[in-house]
């Protein structure tokens, strides 16, 4: 799976988890906007933008899974 958050800046970050085992593959404290990485298993995924402090940020995400 591949995910680009694009129009944010250093206005906003990407988690992404597992809704099952609970595992994070990314959080926002790393700052990025771009993740990719090997689905682990079938499950439901969680995408979260978050954004720096209270800001409110415009976006495009694009979600690609091969």
């Amino acid at each position: 799976m591949e995910v680009d958050l694009n129009g944010v800046g250093q206005d906003a970050a990407l988690s992404i988890w597992g809704f099952s085992d609970a595992q994070f593959y990314i959080r926002s404290v790393s700052g990025l906007t771009t993740f990719s990485f090997k689905l682990p298993m079938t499950e439901d995924y969680i995408i979260d933008i978050v954004p720096n402090g209270s800001m409110i940020v415009n976006y495009t995400l694009i979600v690609t899974v091969k």
